[in-house]
């Protein structure tokens, strides 16, 4: 697999998402394969591959998978989810570019992995706007009332 995955991973042209996952409590050989295994492949640079590891405490590796699998789905349908407060505080605050620019990317985002056009929620246009006010880059207002006509015409 190590071999493998370094050699294919850089290559992929379409969204990915690999998630690796094991346990203090797992059968050692395997936890330590898969340790080296993350190693290798989390220096992957490929805007494509979205590469997530986990390793909890206290799932042997018979119970491993019922945590593995509901971590992984969380990761691949976390820009589905509403702005959190953490999405807000460690991506969207520390923004050097548009926070509105953020908001289309997440949107289109889903609609490229998931073939969905989801209407952009009005909490995320709060979101962004209580951003906007906090750092002070109120240039970016416009923007966002722009794309907050063309999303919800029919609102006000």
């Amino acid at each position: 697999m190590k071999t493998y995955l370094s050699e294919k991973l850089p290559k992929i042209e379409s969204k990915v998402f690999y998630y690796l996952a094991t346990s203090d409590n797992d059968v050692k050989f395997i936890k330590e394969e898969t340790e080296a295994l993350n190693t290798i492949i989390s220096g992957i640079d490929n805007k494509n591959v979205s590469l997530s590891f986990d390793k909890f405490e206290g799932p042997s590796h018979y119970t491993l998978p019922a945590y593995a699998i509901s971590k992984a789905l969380e990761n691949i349908f976390f820009v589905f989810q509403p702005i959190s407060k953490k999405e807000y505080k460690e991506s969207i605050l520390k923004l050097e570019s548009s926070p509105v620019d953020y908001l289309i990317q997440k949107y289109q985002t889903i609609e490229d992995l998931f073939g969905i056009d989801k209407p952009v929620l009005i909490n995320d246009f709060r979101a962004i706007a209580t951003a906007i006010e906090k750092t002070e880059k109120f240039e970016y207002f416009e923007a966002l009332g722009e794309l907050a006509n063309k999303e919800l015409p029919n609102l006000y």
